[in-house]
């Protein structure tokens, strides 16, 4: 097995941004409200990403109807993410909303006919079962024998299944 280190650690790159970019959402979203907070993010990337637009192949231009609707799909699951990040704790909301690439592995292994294998179905399975483990007041469950769901879990959920 021919394993390399670069794809490990070029992976902690976006790790580390995803997770400052959670702490981020929360605090803006606690602080200006989820709506407010989520235009202000999505302007500061269109502001970031403008300047690329001059280096985008023209082919792209055919693709703007489905580049259009991930649009709406993104701005659907960033608005359910910083809703639970300001109703619920980000430290289970963050990793509940980033479940949604387990989502995205199994709709590239049925319509893309990526390769199936061990590691993969172990690994999402190990997702869901955390994303369950998350979501569960397990005190809750102990205390009164209902399954309670925490604040923002459930718009975590929704964050991670609604496709980005």
């Amino acid at each position: 097995m021919n394993f390399s280190l670069l794809p490990l650690l070029l992976s902690l790159i976006p790790m580390l941004g995803w997770g400052t970019m959670d702490f981020l959402g929360a605090k803006v979203s606690r602080k200006l409200g989820e709506i407010f907070g989520l235009f202000v993010f999505q302007f500061v990337g269109l502001l970031l990403m403008l300047p690329l637009v001059f280096f985008i192949p023209l082919k792209v231009t055919e693709a703007l109807f489905f580049v259009f609707i991930l649009g709406i799909f993104n701005m659907g699951a960033w608005l359910s993410f910083m809703h639970g990040a300001k109703v619920g704790h980000i430290s289970i909301v963050g990793p509940i909303g980033q479940g949604g690439y387990a989502i995205a592995s199994i709709l590239g292994i049925i319509f893309l006919k990526e390769h199936l294998n061990l590691i993969k179905v172990t690994s999402i399975f190990i997702v869901f079962v955390g994303v369950t483990l998350l979501s569960v007041n397990l005190d809750a469950i102990k205390k009164i024998n209902t399954s309670r769901l925490y604040k923002g879990a459930i718009f975590a959920v929704i964050a991670a299944i609604i496709p980005e």
